[in-house]
């Protein structure tokens, strides 16, 4: 089944994650206009980064960005009313793996950004796994999440 997207009928996004290039991301994002609203654990949403001297946490409040900041995401009554048809949802260095259900909530429109090749680095520290195997070529991978076959 082919899957057919269009970004053009999208104007809320909704991030899972944290990660220093989320904050290009939510900015990317509100600079064109589109409401974003951010998904976190408590250890990523309070890391401090270097180059912003403040946390995801910090950031987020100085710059009116809406998060949420679960354990999990099995309590869906605190982010799946967020989701409707202009809806779509991105992983980004996101702690969790998805669901069938939580996948089936965005209807196609789940994605996951991944920081290495793929299928070659799959899985957390793709980019460790490029300095271990001395790999000095890597890319980035944008993928749709969808149930494992």
């Amino acid at each position: 089944m082919k899957k057919k997207f269009k970004l053009s009928n999208v104007d809320n996004f909704i991030i899972f994650g944290g990660g220093e290039l989320l904050i290009d991301i939510c900015n990317i994002l509100i600079n064109n206009k589109k409401k974003v609203v951010v998904i976190s654990s408590n250890k990523q949403i309070n890391k401090k980064f270097f180059s912003l001297k403040s946390s995801l946490k910090e950031f987020f409040i100085k710059n009116k960005i809406k998060f949420i900041v679960l354990k999990n995401l099995k309590n869906y009554s605190k982010w799946k009313y967020l989701i409707n048809s202009r809806s779509v949802g991105i992983s980004h260095s996101s702690k969790w793996i998805f669901t069938e259900r939580e996948i089936n909530f965005f209807e196609n429109r789940l994605f996951n950004i991944h920081y290495s090749n793929l299928p070659s680095f799959r899985g957390g520290g793709g980019l460790t796994w490029n300095i271990l195997t001395q790999n000095f070529y890597s890319g980035t991978t944008i993928h749709f999440i969808d149930k494992k076959n």
